[in-house]
């Protein structure tokens, strides 16, 4: 298995501020790997808003989420 923490990136001109997200609304996350959505082969902890993959992803993938959160 191989976890990630969902953050949000606010950046205003130079300077950036990263929050973790801990509650994602249910149903809401969306998983990208290189920009195409996965269909499977993930859960979401919407307690931490821990990204679990069953498999680790491959080197230099680039991923993202889109989601809703408290």
């Amino acid at each position: 298995y191989t976890d990630f923490q969902l953050v949000k990136f606010y950046t205003n001109g130079d300077s950036s501020e990263e929050r973790i997200i801990l509650k994602p609304v249910r149903n809401t996350v969306i998983i990208y790997f290189n920009d195409i959505p996965l269909k499977s082969g993930f859960s979401v902890n919407y307690t931490n808003g821990i990204i679990k993959f069953l498999i680790p992803p491959p080197n230099n993938t680039k991923i993202s989420a889109d989601f809703e959160f408290d």
